[in-house]
């Protein structure tokens, strides 16, 4: 399962939201765009970058995190913002079973999937996130395509992906 370029594309032109697609070396982390050059190629800074990180707590519920890359997170106080029990990394497993067991870097365009596996995945969005100046970029259904959009529409994109997604 993999959400298409056309699709994202979709998306952001129905929003109204300015974006650019890009092709590139792979990237599976956060500090091999720092290393690679990506960011430059990309056009944008070590602080535009964010993180998508699949969490779940005890009871199984699973919340897609997305987070500045270059901060930390308070998983205690984001699971007592959301309502939830104690947070943890998902495992491999977990991972698998939401997004199947070839995919690699997850982003919130991953949702757009909907189907039961996605469906039952809550949005967070790290309201810092939408304060980082000028783009972003979120992978594209592989590490090799990011589409670029202004930071501070990530809120806008959420909605529309998941209306009823959580800040913290």
């Amino acid at each position: 399962m993999s959400v298409s370029v056309v699709r994202v594309e979709e998306l952001l032109t129905s929003l109204h939201l300015p974006h650019e697609v890009k092709r590139h070396a792979p990237i599976m982390s956060v500090q091999e765009a720092l290393e690679s050059g990506v960011l430059a190629e990309l056009g944008i800074t070590a602080g535009s970058i964010v993180k998508n990180v699949l969490l779940n707590d005890i009871a199984g519920a699973c919340y897609l995190l997305v987070a500045p890359g270059m901060g930390r997170t308070d998983l205690k106080a984001m699971a007592q913002r959301i309502g939830s029990t104690r947070l943890s990394f998902a495992s491999r497993t977990t991972f698998s079973s939401v997004f199947g067991p070839a995919k690699g870097p997850v982003t919130l365009f991953d949702l757009l999937d909907d189907d039961d596996r996605t469906r039952n995945v809550h949005l967070v969005l790290d309201s810092r996130v939408s304060e980082i100046a000028g783009n972003t970029a979120f992978h594209i259904g592989t590490n090799t395509v990011s589409v670029l959009v202004r930071a501070a529409d990530t809120p806008t994109i959420a909605s529309a992906i998941q209306p009823s997604y959580m800040t913290i």
